[in-house]
């Protein structure tokens, strides 16, 4: 009677450990799946799709919408339509407080959109500002921004608190597939199949510019351009 008492307390013991063991061990699983999207937004987690493109800050390069990149990315923003010294504008997004996981610093997404749109949305905003750079700044009504809402996202740009040396890139990042140094101002480090590059500046913030994959090829002809003009003008001084 004893030993089948026994035994049946042992096997509803063995029960109740598999159950809170079983439980726990699912709970943390669901944790991880269900998490924040700001929790999973790591600048290092570059997803490489099957259509060849990528994904980071739960943006899709090339496919996420401008307006699906707001929803994505919070309501502490400001939008912008930019227009440089040569006249070429472009619109932005800006989030002077962007969390990224552990990271902190200022984000800039950027629309793929014609700019002819762009300019007669300019044509109707009364007012701009002149920025420091030159650039002129304008900011759109959300009634007109419905035109470009569905405008993809061309281009993130990160600019972290936090400072990066090589060893870092290489520990998040893995091994650039090439490195361009621009004289002793900039060292960038090149990722074409994640369409990264991230530069690291003598002075200044270190910027870490994400594009589609097709897109990398220009951006790395703009980056030796610049290298190019840079060292033309330190030879001749």
């Amino acid at each position: 009677m004893k030993k089948t008492l026994y035994f049946t307390l042992f096997l509803t013991a063995l029960a109740t450990l598999y159950f809170f063991t079983f439980y726990q061990a699912n709970t943390q699983k669901q944790s991880l799946t269900t998490s924040k999207p700001e929790q999973q937004r790591l600048p290092w987690h570059i997803q490489q799709l099957e259509n060849n493109t990528t994904r980071v800050f739960n943006i899709t390069l090339g496919e996420t919408t401008f307006q699906q990149a707001g929803k994505a990315l919070g309501m502490d923003k400001e939008l912008a339509i930019l227009i440089d010294q040569d006249d070429k504008p472009r619109l932005e997004m800006y989030y002077p407080r962007f969390k990224a996981g552990p990271i902190t610093g200022k984000l800039i997404v950027m629309a793929n959109i014609n700019e002819d749109r762009l300019a007669r949305l300019v044509e109707k905003i009364e007012t701009g500002e002149y920025l420091t750079s030159g650039a002129r700044k304008f900011i759109p009504h959300d009634t007109e921004l419905d035109s470009v809402n569905d405008a993809p996202v061309k281009q993130l740009v990160l600019l972290p608190t936090v400072s990066l040396d090589e060893e870092i890139i290489n520990k998040r990042f893995g091994p650039a597939n090439e490195v361009i140094k621009i004289g002793e101002l900039a060292t960038y480090y090149i990722f074409p199949e994640k369409g990264l590059a991230i530069a690291l500046y003598s002075e200044g913030k270190d910027v870490l510019q994400y594009v589609h994959p097709k897109d990398m090829k220009a951006l790395v002809e703009n980056l030796k351009r610049e290298k190019a003009v840079i060292e033309s003008a330190t030879s001749k001084n």
